[in-house]
């Protein structure tokens, strides 16, 4: 008796998707546990400590740039005095708001893999930063990098999205996610030509003309530098400083 063509494609394509499926569950719990562990310990990073004082100085009713000094631009205290609000005024508050962020970071860089690859390289590319001892170690520091990174990514899936599509939602989001990033550390301005290089390959007449042509060139082009630098440099300090402690240690 021979088997139906038909069964056997839509059985290998059940395996792909529960396979495809199992792998991102497993990774997501584990990012979820390598964020979440032994969050509230003791943070020696000096700045971690100023961010945390300023932030409980606008609870008080401080004002920014006035009775509270800060180095950096307004949404950040903003963030870290919401979340001390809602969990406490502690390392514990201040932590979950980086780790939080971290986690958005993971699943940013999975979509914009995504976008310009297939599943398996977005797998591969969030297992990179989440596993990656530099976002392990920064993702559990009262600092702005990683929350203004994680809006910095978000915008460009976004812009990769609206590139596809050419919505006003998908680049209005972009717009706002940038914006946010550099409203918490200006590091977020390198972000900004990517948004318009977006904007010009999704209007420009030969990319219309030539849809097959142009999108790869698009996504090479719009791909942050700042991105491929961070998976580039986590995986050379994963290879020359291997005993970089890690959040379960």
């Amino acid at each position: 008796m021979q088997r139906d063509p038909e069964s056997e494609t839509l059985l290998t394509r059940f395996c792909k998707a529960l396979a495809l499926f199992s792998l991102s569950a497993l990774l997501l719990g584990l990012a979820v546990f390598l964020a979440y562990t032994h969050l509230g310990s003791y943070d020696d990073f000096y700045d971690s400590g100023v961010y945390a004082e300023s932030a409980r100085m606008m609870i008080r009713g401080g004002h920014l740039y006035s009775s509270i000094f800060d180095s950096q631009p307004p949404l950040w205290l903003l963030l870290v005095a919401s979340s001390f609000r809602l969990f406490g005024n502690d390392f514990f508050a201040g932590q979950l708001l980086s780790a939080t962020m971290g986690l958005l970071v993971i699943l940013a860089v999975g979509v914009v893999a995504w976008q310009v690859s297939d599943w398996p390289g977005a797998l591969a590319a969030a297992a990179t930063v989440a596993l990656s001892p530099i976002q392990l170690q920064w993702s559990r520091t009262i600092s702005p990098e990683i929350a203004s990174s994680a809006f910095a990514v978000v915008g460009m899936a976004y812009a990769f999205r609206y590139l596809r599509t050419g919505g006003r939602c998908a680049i209005a989001l972009a717009s706002s996610s940038v914006a946010a990033s550099i409203l918490i550390k200006l590091l977020g301005i390198f972000t900004i030509p990517a948004l318009f290089l977006a904007v010009g390959f999704r209007h420009c007449k030969t990319y219309r003309s030539g849809y097959a042509f142009w999108l790869p060139l698009a996504q090479d082009t719009l791909t942050p530098w700042h991105l491929n630098r961070s998976l580039l440099y986590s995986i050379h300090i994963s290879l020359l400083y291997p005993r970089v402690p890690l959040v379960c240690s």
